[in-house]
C-alpha cells in the first residue's frame, strides 16, 4: 500500500467534503498533517468539535500517532472514538495501512452480497481525474488507476484486482460471464467484452460497470445465487437492456419476483434536461404516461427526467416487486466534489464504478 502520498491525498479528499455535511460521510478518513494543518482544515470545514456529532473526523500525524492539536477533548478522546469504530489503537499508534486508505463507498441495504458504489474520494490521480478515478479508458494514468482499482477492492472487501468489465456502448448487450472472463485492469479490452451489462452465477467473480451520470443498477437474486451488474444511460434504457438483464439471470436460475435492484448515484431529475426524442424513447419503453417522470419546462421541446424512476418502473413492469427496489439518493451533478458528473464536467473527468460479487 502507498504511504508516500497519504498527506496531500488524504488532506484534499477532506477539503472536497461540503461544509456542514461531515457527519454523513460516515468514516470519511484520518486527517494526516501537522497541528496548522489540521485546524485550518476543520475551520474551513465548519466542524463542529463534539465527537458525538462528528465521529467520522479524525486527527493524526503522518506516522500514524494521534494528535491532540484538532482532537475534540484529546488523545483519549480520540482513542475511544476509534475504537467505537473497530478502529484498534495502540500505544497511540493507528495503523495506517489498515484504515487510512479507504474511500468513502456507498452500499444498499437491500443486496446482501458484496457490493458497493464509488464516490471520487481518496485516490491518487491528478488533475481533471483527481482523485478516485475508476475509469479504465479515461485517459488517466494507467498506473494510476490499478492503485485506485487497489484502494477501490479493498475498500469493497474484494481479494486481487481482477473483475468483469469491458467497454460500454450505451447500448443493451447484457453477457453471461464466469471465472475466465475475469482481467486485470487494462486499456486493452477485447470486443467480447463489448457491452453495457454483466451476469453470473459464479461465486468470486466481481462484476463492474462504469458511470458519470447515467444510472448504475446492481441485481441480486441470492436464492439462486445470480447477480448483475448493469449500466443504465438513457439509450441503453430505451433500447431496453432492463429486460436483457432480468432475462439473462432468469436463464441462470433467477425468479424476477426474488431480485433486489439497487440504483446508485446517478444525474437526477432536476439536473437532467432532455429533448423531445428521450420523452418518447421512454414512452414508447413503458407503454403509458410519461409525467411522472417527465416535467415540461419553459424552453421550447426540453424536459427535465427522472431516469432513476423510470429504471426501477421498468423493472417493477419486467416483475421486479418494488419493495425489492431501493434508489440511493444521490445526484452526481448535484455534487460534483463526490461524484464524477459528464455534464457538469463537460467530458473532462474519470468515472465511478458500481460492484457486485457473490
Amino acid at each position: 500500500m502507498i504511504i508516500s502520498p497519504f498527506k496531500k491525498k488524504v488532506y484534499d479528499a477532506v477539503k472536497m467534503i461540503p461544509k456542514g455535511r461531515v457527519s454523513t460521510y460516515g468514516r470519511i478518513a484520518l486527517l494526516i498533517g501537522n497541528p496548522r494543518a489540521s485546524r485550518a482544515v476543520g475551520n474551513a470545514l465548519h466542524v463542529n468539535p463534539d465527537p458525538e456529532h462528528t465521529p467520522c473526523f479524525r486527527v493524526v500525524n503522518g506516522e500514524g500517532y494521534l494528535s491532540g492539536a484538532f482532537a475534540f477533548g484529546g488523545r483519549d478522546v480520540q482513542k475511544k472514538m476509534l475504537e467505537k469504530d473497530g478502529i484498534r489503537v495502540r500505544d497511540g499508534q493507528v495503523d495506517l495501512k489498515k484504515y487510512l486508505w479507504k474511500p468513502q463507498i456507498l452500499q444498499a441495504g437491500n443486496i446482501t452480497c458484496t457490493h458497493a458504489f464509488s464516490t471520487r474520494l481518496c485516490g491518487v490521480s491528478e488533475g481533471i481525474y483527481h482523485s478516485l478515478n475508476l475509469g479504465i479508458a479515461t485517459g488517466d494514468d494507467e498506473e494510476n488507476i490499478r492503485t485506485n482499482w487497489e484502494i477501490f477492492l479493498e475498500a469493497c472487501g474484494i481479494i486481487g484486482v481482477s473483475f468483469v468489465y469491458g467497454k460500454q456502448q450505451h447500448g443493451n448487450r447484457v453477457l453471461i460471464v464466469d471465472e475466465e472472463d475475469k482481467r486485470p485492469v487494462s486499456s486493452s479490452v477485447p470486443e467480447k467484452y463489448y457491452a453495457d451489462g454483466y451476469v453470473t452465477n459464479r461465486r468470486n467473480v466481481p462484476l463492474a460497470v462504469f458511470t458519470a451520470d447515467c444510472v448504475p443498477v446492481l441485481l441480486h437474486e441470492k436464492y439462486a445465487g445470480v447477480i448483475g451488474a448493469v449500466h443504465c444511460g438513457w439509450r441503453s434504457t430505451a433500447a431496453d437492456i432492463e429486460k436483457n438483464a432480468v432475462e439473462a439471470m432468469e436463464s441462470l436460475g433467477a425468479d424476477p419476483k426474488k431480485i433486489r435492484a439497487a440504483i446508485g448515484p446517478a444525474i437526477e431529475k432536476e439536473c437532467f434536461e432532455v429533448g423531445e426524442e428521450v420523452v418518447e424513447a421512454m414512452t414508447s419503453l413503458l407503454g403509458e404516461d410519461l409525467s411522472p417522470f417527465a416535467e415540461k419546462k419553459e424552453a421550447p421541446g426540453k424536459y427535465r427526467m427522472d431516469l432513476k424512476g423510470i429504471v426501477k418502473w421498468r423493472f417493477a413492469q419486467l416483475g421486479l416487486q418494488e419493495k425489492n427496489i431501493e434508489i440511493l439518493p444521490a445526484c452526481t451533478m448535484c455534487e460534483p466534489e463526490r461524484f464524477w458528473s459528464h455534464r457538469y464536467t463537460g467530458g473532462q473527468r474519470g468515472s465511478q464504478a458500481s460492484i457486485i460479487m457473490l
